[in-house]
């Protein structure tokens, strides 16, 4: 697995916290859960593989989707081989 944080160019950072890179490209079907702090950041999530990330519920992630701000923790899993990408505004954004 491999995660990368990516600073924003210096026009964004009064809207954009950060962007990240979320991959797993190992053959193996491996079981990946993550713990979600919540931040009071709203983001934007895009992950290429379908059917890669589900809720503690068992409910799959949209390929692409809006999340507001967090205000509660939350736990996700990933399955197998996936890339995803995000980008976590500032609060005020």
């Amino acid at each position: 697995m491999e995660y990368l944080k990516i600073e924003p160019a210096d026009h964004l950072k009064p809207y954009v916290h950060w962007f990240g890179l979320l991959r797993n490209q190992r053959s193996e079907a491996l079981t990946h859960t993550f713990r979600i702090v919540s931040d009071g950041c709203p983001g934007l999530v895009f992950q290429q593989t379908a059917d890669s990330f589900y809720t503690i519920d068992g409910k799959p992630f949209p390929h692409l989707y809006l999340h507001g701000p967090a205000t509660a923790h939350s736990q996700n899993t990933a399955f197998g081989t996936y890339d995803m990408i995000f980008v976590h505004f500032q609060p005020q954004a």
